[in-house]
């Protein structure tokens, strides 16, 4: 009995290494979303199957991640209805229009805008709503888009430290810590600073050839 239970536990934590390896590689692949949520579908299916997960611990699950889902969703609602709108094309408009024919100037603008944008409507936001209209500006200037990409990348990962709505990681962390919004935001705060400051003298260093006025309207630019 104690072998077949032994088994069984095996076959179980199998079971849950494929299925999560499964949704990593679908979430690689990036397919159709009928696909994506397919094997969802299919992978927490598989991972119930093995009974390692009871009803009752489902349910709880599930009332613990809706509100957290719901949120993102209605985050990400209103990050498209400000993207119809035209906010972030106006606000790359304002950039472009700042950088004085100083590629270094357009990246400190897209630097800020991305940083903006993260901490106030989240990660996702900056990565599929941002990230176009910064590179529209920098390829519309005849300069490398690659340092303004590479600037809202990162700020996506880092500029995401400071509120809880910045990161879903964030928002499921609250839930088990002694802070409040504004507490969890002061807290986060020095750290922010730190971090982007090093992000920032990063990317002059790693982009110093194509940020040089000199080179940065040479062959290539706008790649």
């Amino acid at each position: 009995m104690q072998i077949q239970e032994a088994l069984a536990g095996s076959l179980a934590d199998v079971v849950a290494v494929v299925a999560l390896l499964a949704l990593l590689v679908t979430a690689y692949a990036h397919p159709r979303p009928l696909v994506e949520a397919a094997v969802a579908v299919v992978a927490g299916l598989a991972a119930l199957a093995t009974g390692r997960l009871g009803l009752d611990a489902v349910g709880s699950t599930l009332g613990h991640l809706a509100p957290v889902v719901v949120f993102l969703a209605a985050v990400l609602v209103v990050a498209e209805v400000c993207s119809r709108a035209g906010l972030f094309a106006a606000a790359a408009a304002v950039v472009r229009r700042t950088d004085r024919g100083d590629p270094r100037r357009l990246l400190l603008g897209a630097f800020v805008l991305a940083a903006a944008v993260t901490c106030v409507l989240s990660l996702d936001a900056t990565v599929v709503l941002v990230t176009p209209v910064v590179v529209a500006a920098a390829r519309g200037a005849g300069w490398s888009s690659r340092p303004v990409a590479w600037a809202c990348l990162r700020m996506a990962n880092s500029a995401s430290l400071l509120l809880p709505v910045s990161n879903l990681t964030n928002l499921l962390a609250m839930r088990d810590l002694d802070l409040t919004f504004a507490g969890f935001a002061l807290a986060m705060a020095p750290v922010l600073v730190v971090v982007l400051v090093v992000e920032w003298v990063a990317l002059r260093v790693l982009f110093r050839r194509e940020l040089s006025p000199a080179t940065a309207s040479g062959p290539g630019a706008g790649a």
